[in-house]
């Protein structure tokens, strides 16, 4: 507890020279129930921790944005404000924050009418993989699967799933978007052998087709 009250300590010092990342880092660390809290005068309901997040957000901070976005559009701790949340989630988004573009592939999808860009629901998921995002990655290289029969789609489909890859464990999704690839790149060996993978993974984890 010492060392949690030192940090938070430090960090409530940066703050208060408005250090962009303090308040960014304040708002994560703070802990509801930790005692330390109270003895440094600092609040750990969910609004002051926006407040904080709000504070390191309009300094430029982009997790920051991520996060107080997330939090208004979700209502996490009860207050919940979607186009607030969008708004926010735009901007870190356009400073390449990765979690941030993918979130908003997931609102538009399910949500088209709070999507105040021109741009359509697989544009921020291809923004998220670009930026590196592992989800994003494997999920705009099923898109493209499923949407496009462009050669240089799916060679950029390929990779990214390579990149998934070299990240993560391949999943029963990865084989079969990789099957579905090569299949239209015309690899037919390469897309049987990974259907067979995909369907070994999938019967050995008890999915049904």
């Amino acid at each position: 507890e010492d060392v949690y009250k030192e940090r938070l300590k430090t960090l409530k010092d940066l703050s208060a020279q408005n250090h962009p990342d303090a308040f960014y880092h304040l708002a994560m660390a703070i802990d509801k129930n930790s005692p330390a809290n109270e003895s440094l005068d600092l609040k750990s309901d969910q609004a002051s921790i926006n407040q904080w997040l709000f504070k390191a957000a309009q300094s430029g901070q982009i997790d920051a944005q991520y996060q107080l976005g997330n939090n208004l559009y979700s209502g996490k701790g009860g207050y919940q404000d979607r186009k607030k949340g969008v708004r926010w989630l735009l901007i870190a988004a356009e400073n390449n924050q990765a979690q941030a573009a993918r979130r908003l592939s997931q609102i538009f999808k399910t949500r088209p009418d709070m999507n105040p860009t021109q741009h359509p629901t697989h544009y921020w998921l291809a923004q998220a993989a670009e930026q590196g995002d592992l989800d994003a990655q494997l999920n705009y290289a099923e898109w493209l699967a499923d949407n496009s029969d462009d050669l240089a789609h799916i060679n950029h489909a390929l990779d990214l799933l390579d990149d998934y890859a070299e990240e993560r464990p391949e999943t029963v999704i990865w084989y079969r978007t990789a099957a579905q690839l090569h299949e239209k790149s015309g690899n037919e060996k390469l897309a049987k052998k990974h259907h067979k993978k995909a369907n070994r993974l999938a019967k050995r984890m008890g999915w049904e087709d």
